[in-house]
């Protein structure tokens, strides 16, 4: 949390609350001065905000014995400034600036599946949120994941998953979590294909084959003679997950 700590009447005066230094856009923030230390009963607390058209439903509340509740929410992304008067006294020398963003402009594209061992990549682009700070957690930051900016408040994310399952996304920016956070992304093992070994000894004349194991993996297959023609073949599918290929070489 924030804190200032300032003085009026020689006496010191507490001012925090999120509200002094960031705000999202079209939520109320709030902020805290606690002048109980210099308390009177006549003072009043007023606020300025430049500029004006950036906020609305400004208020003041008065807690009793010096202290007081300042909410205000605004409705535009960019630097606003925050004016706190006590007793006709500027409390602060100079205007609080306060960044104002808005997380429901945080962008993510381009996040798929993917496999073990295997780099998974997607985009982030903050473009239209605000100036702020990106973060990204992996499995609550067990798995190691990199956020590099290419300019232009757009980020490459990159983690590298060591284990199958799913894995949860987690993405802040200045520190509030993003609509749809957790993202899921689904890893499995990376899908083999095993061909027998078949392959060698061929003999020239006589019908050959040999088997192709696959999951889901789509392939092609092209037989090449020792002229570079094409061999003629013919494929069977022996279950759901084995392929047969049936050809015969006519060349040394």
């Amino acid at each position: 949390m924030f804190i200032r700590r300032l003085k009026i009447r020689d006496q010191p005066i507490n001012i925090f609350g999120d509200g002094l230094y960031q705000a999202q856009v079209n939520v109320q923030t709030s902020v805290i001065i606690d002048a109980r230390s210099s308390y009177n009963p006549t003072d009043e607390v007023k606020i300025v905000i430049l500029p004006p058209e950036r906020s609305d439903l400004v208020e003041v509340v008065n807690q009793g014995d010096g202290i007081w509740t300042i909410n205000y929410i605004p409705y535009e992304i960019g630097e606003m400034q925050l004016m706190i008067y006590l007793a006709e006294k500027l409390i602060h020398q100079y205007p609080y600036r306060i960044n104002v963003f808005d997380i429901n402009q945080v962008n993510i594209s381009n996040l798929t599946d993917g496999h073990v061992n295997q780099v998974v990549r997607f985009s982030i682009d903050t473009i239209r949120a605000g100036i702020g700070q990106l973060e990204v957690f992996v499995q609550d930051g067990q798995v190691l994941c990199n956020a590099i900016s290419y300019g232009n408040s757009q980020f490459d994310v990159s983690f590298l998953p060591r284990q199958t399952g799913l894995h949860k996304i987690d993405i802040r920016f200045n520190g509030l979590t993003i609509p749809g956070s957790p993202f899921s992304c689904q890893i499995d093992e990376l899908q083999r294909m095993i061909v027998s070994n078949h392959l060698t000894n061929v003999h020239v004349g006589h019908p050959a084959s040999f088997d192709i194991c696959n999951q889901s993996l789509s392939f092609d297959i092209n037989i090449t003679a020792p002229s570079s023609r094409s061999v003629l073949f013919q494929h069977s599918q022996l279950n759901t997950n084995e392929t047969r290929i049936d050809y015969m070489l006519n060349e040394i």
